[in-house]
C-alpha cells in the first residue's frame, strides 16, 4: 500500500472543517471567504496525489469505486431522507425554494448538477461528480498527449489548464443556464487547480520539512491568501461565481500551500490526519447533523440569521467539530455494514 502523505491529510482536515463551518453559516461574507480556503484546495490536493500512469480501466475503475459509488449511495439515502423530512426542515429554517417530485429528485441524482436545483436534498454532494469529471478530463488529456509525446511537459499542462478554464468560463458566461451533467462546466474551470497540483508536486511540495523558514513562508502564504480572499469578495464554487478568478485562483493555492506547510509542523497530529483520511464521509453526511443542530439548538439557529457577524462564525467552531465527529461515526457504521459504499482511502 502506498504510504500516505501526512501533510496532505492535514490540509484536507483543515479544508473539510472550513467546509462544515461554511455549511453552518449557509451564506454571507464569511461563508464566501471560506470557499477559496476549502473547495478548490481539494482540487489542488487531488493534483498532488494524481497519477496518470494507469490504464483507462484501472483509472476509471478506481474512481468509480472511490467517488461514483459513494456518491450514488449517499444521494439515494439523501433523497429518501429529504422526501420525508425536507419540508419540515425547510419550514423551520425558512429556506425558500421549489419543492421537486421524487422522480425529479431521482433525475437530479443522475444528472448531478446542483445548479439545476435538483440536488437540494444534499447540495454538498455536487463536489463528487464534479471531482470525477475534473479528474477524468485531466486523465484523458494526459493519455492523448502522452501517447504522442511520451510525457506531458509543464508547458503543455499550463496551456491545457488555461484553455480548459477558458472553455469553462465561456460556457458559464455565454450560456449561464446551460447546466452540463456532472458539473462538467465547473470541472473544466477546476482543471487548473488539479494541473497546478501536478506541476508543483515534483518541484515544491516533496521538499517540505518543518523549519523556521517554512514557518515564515506558511505564515506569509496564509496571510496573503486571507487578504486576497477578502479583496476578491463573495464567491461560490458550486455556482461558478468567482468574482475575479485570478485572485480566487491565487488565494486558493496560497491556502493549500499554507495548510500543507502547517501540516509539516504537526506531523504527529494523529487526529488531524485521521480527519483528513475521513473527508469523504464528512462531505457526504455533514448536511444532516448540521440541519438538525440548526433546527434544534437555539443559539445556532440565531447565529445563522446573522451570518455576517463574527460572533456567528465563532459560534459555529465547536458545533462543526461535533459534526465531523458524528460523520466519522456514521462512516464507521457504513463501512462496517456496506463497505462497498465507502471504500478505504
Amino acid at each position: 500500500m502506498k504510504k500516505r502523505i501526512t501533510y496532505i491529510d492535514f490540509a484536507k482536515a483543515i479544508a473539510i472543517y472550513l467546509v462544515v463551518i461554511a455549511h453552518f453559516l449557509r451564506n454571507g461574507a464569511f461563508f464566501a471567504y471560506l470557499i477559496p480556503a476549502s473547495v478548490p484546495v481539494f482540487f489542488a490536493l487531488s493534483g498532488l496525489t494524481y497519477s496518470y500512469d494507469k490504464t483507462c480501466i484501472e483509472f476509471f475503475g478506481k474512481k468509480i469505486k472511490t467517488i461514483v459509488i459513494p456518491y450514488f449511495f449517499a444521494a439515494f439515502v439523501s433523497v429518501i431522507v429529504y422526501t420525508f423530512l425536507g419540508k419540515n426542515a425547510g419550514t423551520s429554517l425558512k429556506s425558500n425554494g421549489q419543492d421537486y417530485s421524487i422522480s425529479e429528485n431521482i433525475f437530479g441524482i443522475f444528472y448531478a448538477n446542483a445548479k439545476t436545483g435538483l440536488m437540494k436534498w444534499n447540495n454538498s454532494l455536487w463536489f463528487l461528480p464534479c471531482l470525477f469529471s475534473t479528474l477524468s478530463i485531466v486523465f484523458l488529456f494526459d493519455k492523448i498527449v502522452s501517447q504522442k509525446k511520451g510525457t506531458v511537459s509543464t508547458k503543455i499542462r499550463i496551456i491545457f489548464a488555461i484553455c480548459s478554464s477558458l472553455l469553462g468560463f465561456f460556457i458559464t458566461a455565454f450560456f449561464p443556464k446551460f447546466y452540463l451533467p456532472w458539473h462538467i462546466e465547473t470541472a473544466l474551470i477546476n482543471v487548473a487547480f488539479v494541473e497546478c497540483g501536478i506541476i508543483l508536486k515534483d518541484f515544491v511540495f516533496e521538499n517540505f520539512k518543518a523549519s523556521f523558514k517554512f514557518f515564515i513562508i506558511m505564515l506569509i502564504a496564509f496571510l496573503a491568501a486571507l487578504v486576497l480572499s477578502y479583496l476578491n469578495g463573495e464567491v461560490s464554487a458550486r455556482t461558478d461565481e468567482y468574482s475575479n478568478f485570478l485572485i480566487y485562483f491565487v488565494s486558493a493555492l496560497l491556502f493549500s500551500t499554507s495548510f500543507m506547510l502547517l501540516g509539516c509542523f504537526f506531523d504527529k497530529a494523529k487526529i488531524m490526519h485521521y480527519v483528513g483520511r475521513s473527508t469523504l464521509q464528512i462531505l457526504i453526511w455533514n448536511k444532516f447533523p448540521i440541519i438538525l443542530m440548526q433546527m434544534k439548538i437555539p443559539f445556532i439557529k440565531n447565529a445563522i440569521k446573522n451570518p455576517d457577524e463574527f460572533r456567528s462564525l465563532v459560534i459555529c467552531f465547536l458545533p462543526s467539530m461535533a459534526v465531523i465527529f458524528i460523520c466519522i461515526i456514521i462512516g464507521k457504521i457504513q463501512n462496517k455494514l456496506l463497505p462497498v459504499t465507502l471504500p478505504s482511502r
